[in-house]
């Protein structure tokens, strides 16, 4: 089980793919935000992204939640 993190800050457009980017890091990842929301503890990637967007939608964010091509290349829409 583990904890991840929801970067509050918009990921910038230079460096994203999709309108409204927020990454979802590991607790141990070298890019992890400042500001963020916790989510977790889950046993997989994939659920945490999936309750991000939960979340996220819940809270009505026009946001896309996206992994850190870092420490979460398995749900990096990027890198799929």
């Amino acid at each position: 089980m583990e904890f991840y993190f929801l970067n509050s800050n918009e990921q910038p457009p230079e460096s994203s793919t999709h309108k409204h980017e927020h990454e979802l890091h590991r607790v141990d990842c070298p890019f992890f935000p400042d500001e963020s929301e916790k989510f977790g503890p889950y046993k997989t990637s994939q659920e945490a992204l999936l309750a991000a967007r939960i979340w996220t939608s819940m809270k009505g964010y026009d946001w896309f939640v996206d992994g850190c091509a870092e420490c979460c290349p398995e749900i990096d829409s990027d890198k799929q």
